[in-house]
């Protein structure tokens, strides 16, 4: 039963990665390409 232990920290080590990489292509998403003036 220890390799179960091993495949528990693994697959949280897995999820912390997964969470970092989806909140930075959120944040790159959401800001805009090129920058835009409203006034000229």
């Amino acid at each position: 039963m220890n390799w179960t232990k091993g495949i528990a920290k693994f697959w949280n080590t897995i999820q912390i990665v997964l969470i970092y990489i989806i909140a930075i292509l959120l944040v790159y998403f959401m800001f805009p390409r090129e920058g835009k003036f409203r006034y000229e």
